[in-house]
């Protein structure tokens, strides 16, 4: 009986201290930093030696390419504006001629989401074949993920 008693108290004595240091999971996996990505850089396997994949979707004389832009963290409650650049050293694509971009170089998540979106526009008069580069670029608020912020597309005509 003694040692049922001794047994039961070490039981119930361990369960108080084991119970009692548990780590708060909800803050462990709380993304407080907010980044930009692109979508399918994340799904793209990279060119050898470059920074960016080649999707498979492409640009031509009737078809429009639409890039998806994923944020990470805290989601704002007003707009926020993102601006994305031609990677020239990598691009052979030419603006007006190759590709076409309706709304600039810029894009918007909208307040109280996580997902923007890049359109970008082939040329009726197009002719031949070309790599357009993409890069995200942050604002001041949020900066965008290094490892997934290039982008390259293929124009064909």
């Amino acid at each position: 009986m003694r040692t049922s008693i001794i047994k039961l108290s070490i039981l119930l004595i361990s369960i108080i201290f084991i119970s009692s240091c548990q780590e708060d999971y909800n803050e462990r996996y709380l993304i407080k930093e907010n980044s930009i990505e692109l979508e399918d850089a994340i799904t793209t396997t990279l060119v050898p030696g470059k920074p960016y994949g080649i999707i498979k979707r492409k640009i031509g004389a009737a078809s429009a390419v639409t890039l998806q832009v994923n944020m990470f963290g805290v989601q704002h409650n007003q707009d926020q504006s993102f601006s994305f650049r031609v990677v020239e050293d990598e691009s052979t694509a030419i603006s007006g001629k190759d590709y076409l971009l309706p709304n600039g170089n810029t894009f918007i998540i909208p307040k109280n989401s996580n997902k923007g979106f890049i359109q970008i526009n082939g040329v009726p008069s197009g002719v031949g074949k070309s790599l357009l580069v993409l890069e995200i670029l942050g604002n001041e608020q949020i900066k965008v993920a290094q490892n997934y912020k290039q982008i390259a597309i293929e124009c064909q005509y």
